[in-house]
């Protein structure tokens, strides 16, 4: 988790180039949802479940690729199973902090998508993602989850919580 801070912020000295960097990704996100690039993304992710590696790093892309819903991103990726991957993950690896941490992560990205909202909502209480999933969790592993991987689940278990 600690490699977060350069992963999120992308620094450059040049305002133009930021503002290009940030049109080049927003251009990428549209174009990756426009293909079926969202179901193969979460399919490798949940075939490949029983590595923890590939399940992070599908975790983080899906997170990255929703944070901008202008295309229905977020809706795609619930339809592709993207709730379904969510479940698993927090059922499979409650002693992994930063599956926990991007699992969560995309919990409180996607119920806070205004697009999607409604939807999204209904998917993961489909998907079985609810606050219960993420409060055994925090339960089980309090004690031994870094204080990154609690604040993240406990925005996760609000956002769920205010939709309901």
């Amino acid at each position: 988790v600690s490699s977060l801070a350069g992963m999120q912020a992308i620094e450059c000295n040049d305002n133009n180039d930021t503002e290009t960097i940030k049109r080049g990704i927003s251009n990428s996100r549209k174009m990756l949802s426009s293909s079926s690039a969202l179901y193969r993304i979460v399919r490798a992710a949940t075939t490949h479940i029983s590595d923890p590696i590939i399940l992070e790093w599908g975790l983080r892309l899906v997170y990255f690729l929703s944070l901008e819903d202008s295309s229905g991103i977020v809706s795609k990726l619930c339809a592709s199973g993207g709730c379904d991957l969510l479940a698993q993950a927090l059922n499979t690896y409650t002693s992994q902090d930063e599956i926990v941490y991007w699992a969560c992560k995309n919990v409180i990205s996607w119920i806070d998508s205004i697009e999607a909202a409604k939807d999204v909502q209904g998917r993961l209480a489909e998907g079985h993602v609810c606050e219960s999933v993420v409060c055994l969790t925090l339960a089980t592993r309090c004690d031994t989850m870094s204080e990154v991987a609690i604040v993240v689940a406990v925005r996760a278990i609000g956002s769920l919580a205010c939709r309901h």
